[in-house]
């Protein structure tokens, strides 16, 4: 009886507003679609950032730690200006 009630909700539904019900209707049919795919199982692999900087940029001589204090500005100047902007009301 359960199953009944929410068929003919649905019937409802979609008589009254037919726009919603498609979208609805392609929601559960992506849903469904995507629920056959099957996942294939990957693996990876952890690379430091020094060993990733130097296989893209070999002449490049940097170390993390510079990279971080290089980058220490930018962090403190980033949140500087959110603090700023977090009194302005954006629509």
């Amino acid at each position: 009886m359960n199953k009944l009630s929410k068929y003919l909700s649905l019937i409802k539904f979609s008589f009254f507003q037919p726009k919603h019900s498609m979208e609805l209707f392609q929601t559960y049919r992506q849903a469904n679609e995507d629920s056959k795919q099957t996942i294939l199982p990957h693996e990876h692999s952890a690379m430091e950032i020094e060993n990733c900087l130097k296989s893209l940029f070999p002449s490049l001589d940097t170390k993390k730690d510079d990279l971080l204090d290089q980058t220490k500005k930018l962090g403190t100047d980033l949140q500087s200006f959110l603090e700023k902007i977090k009194k302005f009301e954006f629509p």
